[in-house]
């Protein structure tokens, strides 16, 4: 697998379908938001881990803090980093911003899982550096 960038970020322009009546994003949509920087992030490779191999990442906990409201039209900048790396699973730290402004953040907690069975299993050697290798979170354990 190839390095990731030092500080993974997504930007996100957040759209009509993203948004409840109000224009507000809807909370539960930040989970797919959240995905889609950590798919960017892991690119190619995962999805073929995902497709060919049949392994993937299982969010299994979400932690989040609405700080401020994202509206349509932002473009909502998801940025990454590790609070934890075991050999199955790992807390992974999301903070969004838009406008420059901190906006949420959130913990994931991710486990490798053999989709088939959905049962966990070891991070293969390359995706656990590719984690190992992200800015970890002050105070963390990563």
């Amino acid at each position: 697998m190839t390095a990731p960038p030092a500080e993974p970020a997504l930007e996100v322009a957040i759209r009509r379908s993203h948004c409840d009546p109000a224009g507000i994003i809807y909370y539960p949509n930040y989970l797919d938001v959240f995905e889609d920087a950590i798919e960017e992030w892991l690119g190619a490779d995962y999805r073929r881990l995902v497709l060919e191999r049949g392994l993937g990442l299982a969010i299994v906990g979400v932690d989040c803090q609405f700080l401020a409201p994202v509206r349509m039209g932002d473009r909502l900048a998801i940025r990454l980093r590790l609070a934890e790396l075991g050999e199955d699973g790992a807390v992974l730290a999301l903070e969004g911003k838009a406008a420059d402004a901190l906006r949420l953040t959130a913990r994931l907690t991710a486990a490798f899982t053999e989709l088939a069975s959905q049962r966990r299993i070891p991070f293969p050697p390359g995706l656990r550096a590719r984690l190992a290798a992200l800015e970890p979170v002050e105070g963390g354990s990563a």
